[in-house]
């Protein structure tokens, strides 16, 4: 169940209730996402492999837990280090950014200042896993099923063959309903 804030007039607002308001846009989004939509690549997301590095072009997908996903500029990673096949993931990632001077009792601090992050930057994280994180995911690959938490979702299977990783042409990454 979500809360949201019922305003009024002459309400006194404070940190906690714009915090349950922005919960309450953001677990409605996520909740959408997950039944409507599922989990997977919505469109985009392409995986080329080089020589030394795999190029990720611009897309969207959504996570398990409803997260939205979005590359909007090509994406340089470096080829793994390991010498067995694994999975390219993408993952969604937020941090805290633009530091701002916080006003404190200064009879609790010894400056009177502190510092704190007003903003937070939805991004997302590239990385590689020895296993699929859809692995015995309810669902087929074609309708996932969504399963509430907030894990990657696998981009590609990579195989060494020789000197060189290529894509797996038999794995079929898990695509969100549009």
């Amino acid at each position: 169940m979500i809360t949201r804030v019922r305003y009024f007039t002459g309400q006194l607002l404070g940190v906690a209730d714009f915090e349950t308001e922005q919960r309450y846009v953001i677990d409605r989004l996520r909740r959408h996402n997950r039944w409507l939509h599922g989990w997977g690549i919505v469109g985009g997301l392409q995986i080329s492999v080089g020589r030394e590095e795999i190029v990720v072009a611009p897309g969207f997908a959504i996570d398990c837990f409803g997260n939205e996903i979005e590359v909007e500029q090509p994406s340089r990673w470096p080829l793994p280090d390991a010498s067995k096949a694994c999975f390219l993931t993408i993952a969604f990632a937020e941090r805290a950014v633009l530091p701002a001077v916080v006003a404190a009792d200064p009879a609790t601090s010894g400056d009177g200042e502190s510092v704190a992050y007003s903003r937070v930057e939805e991004g997302w994280l590239l990385a590689y896993a020895a296993e699929d994180p859809a692995r015995g995911h309810p669902g087929s690959t074609r309708r996932p099923e969504s399963c509430g938490r907030p894990h990657a979702v696998a981009l590609a299977r990579l195989v060494r063959t020789g000197f060189r990783w290529r894509l797996d042409p038999r794995f079929r990454p898990g695509h969100a309903r549009t």
